[in-house]
């Protein structure tokens, strides 16, 4: 009787829309114990709400207004938390097909047949012409390769990538300019007006658009469903770069692998399957992520097209297997499931979305640092994006421009918590629980300030804590000391040699010097953050140190240390120059 009463009660409630000023924790336990009584309408508990806050004009700069492609990671417009993006992101990938062909109209009057089309884009890759088509309904895709034929002599695998079979092929359309390119680059930072403008125009040009961000989850999606044979419950997730923000259009694709199935799945009935639990009894959790991988690796290499030039990588702290996706040009980093890297991804994704200025910041830093050989493009004893990013949030939040992660920690609620292993970590996820970012400064005063910063600090004693927003004495011998945010007892910057930490606090020396001279335009000199690059490949570096400029900067460290149209699919053996 009393339950039937509450249930009654909270349909009043519903009715009058008094249901949403209840406490959160009283509407969880609500759903929880009557979720029928409540309606399918009822609010989601932890939905993000779209804001409606503008930043406005910054001093000395423009008025950001990003268009459509750069909504999902630019500001407090993005209309969706970091899982909903993400999910979306995968729900549409496995909704698209990429045809190979040349003639767009033939291409649009074959694939129309099987459902209707939510949107098409053409891209070139290897002097070649590709069309990636996202359906309305999952099932036009499968309609769609139950009509489509192997080529003769190949080895029959299916896959969502296929060419248009043309008779006819009258003239091969042209690839539009790469606004990409360094020379294009350089020459649209030269029409700006002021530094700010040119942050802001370097990271526009650089950063990861819409059909990238597509191609890669469509990518991860292909492989999933190549897995999904004897995998069943297999995900494959993208993180990193390519899902916070920060990704540019040459980034790698990080993804990780998870092959457990839901809780759901564990045991519903007495019958179980015999599997393959013996050979792997023995075997240590890390020896057993290696031995998947290293199977996940070969099973890839003999049966997904388009994958080629494998590396397995199994003997580094995190595992791995790198190869090269031929459809979209980059390369690929497969590891198993981890959790921390995904939560990782979604911290910075806040932190984007929370003050943009991080985004044209970090793009600044990051050419400047690829230019001047500070990063490189195989792991070493370098400096990683990733460091230089941590770096950034670091400089910000001292300066009052980012929370700290243990601020964002105070604000958060049960929902935001998540485990690694058996340690219990929490972050806001809400963006609209955030106090409001007070932009006080232009781009061009914060690379100033994030130079001038990293010049004085003193990283031989002193550690960079993400969590407080401040340094503290370091606990390892390292060169560099960066806590992992969600896990204090990694530090990001291990492997950092001690010589490639004077050579970044030396950079930043010239680099200062370099804008103090450069700083106004001029019409027949480069000038602004033009000079921190390079003109030719980013591969060389121009800078040359001198002897008293590494005295000066040893003593501000305290002498650190040195149709007919039939769409066929591509098979395993056309992996040479899609």
């Amino acid at each position: 009787m009393a339950n039937a009463s509450i249930a009654y009660i909270f349909r009043m409630l519903k009715v009058t829309n008094m249901a949403t000023c209840l406490p959160n924790m009283l509407r969880r336990h609500v759903l929880r114990r009557y979720p029928m009584s409540l309606g399918i309408e009822w609010p989601c508990i932890c939905s993000h709400r779209p804001s409606t806050r503008n930043y406005g004009s910054r001093p000395g700069g423009s008025n950001r207004t990003d268009e459509s492609v750069g909504r999902y990671h630019e500001g407090r417009n993005s209309m969706s938390t970091y899982e909903s993006v993400v999910e979306g992101m995968r729900e549409v990938a496995h909704r698209t097909v990429v045809v190979q062909g040349v003639d767009e109209d033939q291409v649009g009057r074959h694939l129309q047949q099987y459902g209707m089309i939510e949107s098409a884009v053409q891209f070139h890759r290897a002097r070649k012409s590709f069309f990636m088509v996202e359906y309305k309904e999952r099932t036009s895709v499968a309609n769609l390769m139950v009509d489509t034929g192997f080529s003769f002599g190949e080895f029959p695998v299916k896959s969502r990538v296929m060419f248009l079979n043309q008779h006819s092929i009258k003239k091969r359309r042209a690839p539009k300019e790469d606004i990409t390119s360094h020379e294009h680059v350089l020459s649209s930072l030269k029409e700006c007006k002021s530094i700010s403008d040119q942050m802001d125009t370097l990271h526009r040009c650089k950063r990861l658009t819409q059909r990238e961000k597509r191609l890669r989850f469509f990518i991860a999606s292909a492989i999933e469903e190549a897995l999904s044979g004897i995998l069943p419950h297999c995900q494959i997730k993208p993180f990193g770069s390519c899902v916070n923000g920060f990704g540019w259009t040459d980034c790698d694709l990080d993804f990780t692998c998870d092959i457990f199935p839901p809780d759901t799945q564990l045991g519903r009935t007495d019958m179980k399957f015999i599997s393959t639990k013996q050979q792997y009894a023995r075997l240590s959790e890390d020896q057993r992520n290696r031995r998947l991988l290293e199977n996940l690796s070969q099973t890839l290499k003999s049966y997904v097209p388009l994958c080629s030039d494998f590396q397995n990588i199994l003997k580094a702290r995190v595992p791995i297997v790198r190869f090269r996706h031929e459809l979209a040009g980059v390369r690929c980093d497969l590891s198993y499931h981890d959790n921390i890297t995904h939560k990782l991804s979604e911290l910075m994704f806040v932190y984007g979305c929370y003050n943009p200025d991080v985004y044209p910041l970090m793009s600044v830093v990051k050419q400047w640092a690829r230019d001047k050989l500070i990063t490189r493009p195989m792991p070493g004893r370098y400096a990683t994006n990733f460091i230089l990013l941590a770096m950034v949030v670091y400089y910000m939040q001292t300066q009052g421009l980012l929370p700290t992660v243990g601020a964002m920690q105070t604000m958060a609620d049960t929902s935001s918590e998540f485990l690694n292993g058996r340690e219990s970590f929490y972050f806001v996820r809400d963006l609209d629980s955030l106090p409001k970012a007070t932009n006080t400064r232009s781009l061009e005063e914060l690379l100033y300030g994030f130079f001038s910063f990293y010049t004085k600090f003193n990283f031989r004693h002193r550690r960079i804590s993400l969590i407080t927003g401040t340094d503290f004495d370091k606990t390892t011998d390292s060169a560099m000391q960066v806590e992992n945010p969600l896990d204090i007892t990694l530090n990001v910057s291990r492997s950092m040699a001690p010589t490639e930490v004077i050579n970044l606090q030396s950079e930043m020396l010239n680099a200062l010097r370099t804008l103090d001279t450069h700083r106004k335009a001029d019409s027949l000199e480069d000038w602004g953050i033009m000079c921190l690059f390079s003109k030719e490949d980013s591969t060389q570096s121009t800078t040359v140190h001198t002897s008293s400029l590494l005295d000066s900067l040893q003593k501000q460290t305290h002498d650190f240390p040195k149709t007919d149209t039939d769409v066929f699919l591509i098979p395993q053996v056309t992996t040479r120059g899609v």
